[in-house]
């Protein structure tokens, strides 16, 4: 793309000092270039994600009803027990998404949105939210002057609503009926945004009694602060005896690089 951008650019300048012809500028060979280029990057795109193997698709992919290739875990108790494990925790990924809308004098704010299953009723989860400002050019993103121990008071307002409204930030207030038997939570709350504050990354921790992992990490999510988005989910390492495979330390989430002494945590009780 970089070299048919530079091709138009000669032949404008070209064409201001009546050099070149203003048409070689979209000549058809140009515009052909261009389509076969859109068409061979949407093809690439499609393929990559249709062979992306995360979440439910790794696992069973990795699992022992593949049959391409032995299992990742082993056939014994310990293995059949990990393989479970990574299924249960798959199958429990919470979901989140926001809308960042601006209200009288300049001022904005980010209704949040959190969908949790149905195993979590009684339950409390730990959250841990930090705003992030994206870095121009080489410099890296950083966290915002803005601590997350400050949202203290904004989050304990937060409210429960039917799963149903997840995704739909127009609809009034009304009143909420109880959740039914096995029936997903939805929880929303709004948080306050201002000039800086680009992406908002969340780790969420489960009571150990439902998910425990070795390196100790929750569901972690980023989500960009634009418009309505959907959190897209960092995938965790899958463990086996009792063991996690590594990850690299470039693709760790500034959430996580913030140190233990200097994490505020917020806790939910899951109704």
């Amino acid at each position: 793309m970089t070299v048919f951008s530079a091709a138009q650019l000669f032949f404008s300048a070209g064409a201001a000092f009546g050099y070149k012809a203003v048409g070689l500028v979209f000549a058809s060979w140009t515009l052909w270039s261009f389509f076969i280029v859109g068409v061979i990057y949407l093809a690439a795109t499609f393929i990559a994600n249709n062979l992306k193997r995360e979440g439910l698709k790794l696992w069973l992919w990795r699992c022992c009803w593949t049959q391409d290739k032995a299992s990742y875990w082993p056939d014994t108790s310990q293995g059949r027990s990990d393989e479970l494990k990574a299924l249960h925790e798959v199958l429990l990924r919470p979901t989140i998404c926001a809308k960042t809308t601006t209200g009288q004098y300049g001022s904005s704010n980010v209704r949040l949105q959190i969908a949790l299953p149905a195993e979590l009723a009684g339950k409390r989860v730990r959250l841990h939210p930090i705003m992030v400002e994206s870095g121009l050019l080489w410099m890296p993103d950083k966290q915002t002057g803005y601590r997350a121990g400050m949202y203290g008071s904004y989050i304990a307002e937060g409210q429960w609503a039917p799963v149903a409204t997840l995704g739909d930030f127009e609809r009034k207030t009304t009143a909420f009926a109880p959740y039914k038997a096995g029936e997903a939570r939805a929880w929303e709350v709004n948080l306050p945004h201002s000039k800086g504050m680009d992406r908002l990354e969340l780790e969420i921790h489960y009571p150990d009694d439902l998910v425990s992992r070795q390196d100790g990490r929750g569901y972690r999510f980023s989500i960009e602060l634009d418009d309505i988005a959907v959190g897209k989910l960092q995938e965790n390492a899958m463990e086996k005896s009792h063991v996690c495979e590594p990850i690299d330390n470039d693709d760790l989430m500034l959430v996580e690089k913030v140190p233990e002494n200097q994490r505020n945590y917020h806790y939910l009780t899951v109704i």
